[in-house]
């Protein structure tokens, strides 16, 4: 019942998939996200007299102006980091790099799927787990692209779903 935000009784289950059955989240999701994946989205160099300029060929560019990569286009990986915030309170996105270590693509990856924790050293790396066979990935810090909301830690957002769970059951009950 935990993992299904459901009570152990007949209420509904709510989670981060489950919540956007209700339509009025489900609105509120895809309009912020859709409004904020379609800002301009540029790349910035600091100056050393603390103002900055804009940086048109930086490979990030590309990347964030038109697609994240060959499968994924700017405005949906966009899309995706942003919804996955406002609903999970995170959004976490793998960045590949070639072996000269240019930037190649960037891979939203689900929020259900990453535990960022730190290592014995104490640096920060995220655990990611297969959805299908349970195998695990440790991607390093430099590798992942992570923006937690509100936070008590600093390191993991708090889920807005699991905040507001009991108001998008009654939500869900009454659609």
């Amino acid at each position: 019942s935990w993992a299904t935000g459901g009570t152990g009784t007949n209420e509904i289950a709510v989670n981060e998939f489950t919540a956007l059955n209700y339509a009025a989240l489900y609105t509120c999701v895809t309009l912020i996200a859709g409004t904020i994946a379609g800002l301009p989205c540029k790349v910035f160099r600091k100056r050393s007299d603390g103002g900055q300029d804009e940086v048109g060929d930086h490979p990030a560019s590309d990347l964030l102006a038109r697609e994240f990569s060959g499968n994924t286009s700017s405005m949906t990986g966009r899309q995706t980091e942003v919804g996955h915030l406002l609903t999970w309170g995170n959004q976490y996105t793998q960045i590949l790099r070639s072996r000269g270590g240019d930037l190649l693509e960037l891979y939203p990856i689900g929020p259900d799927v990453v535990r960022p924790e730190t290592n014995k050293q104490g640096d920060l790396q995220y655990k990611v787990y297969d959805r299908e066979g349970g195998d695990l990935t440790t991607l390093p810090r430099d590798e992942v692209l992570h923006t937690p909301s509100f936070s008590f830690d600093a390191m993991v957002g708090l889920s807005t779903v699991k905040i507001a769970k009991t108001l998008i059951r009654q939500g869900i009950g009454q659609d």
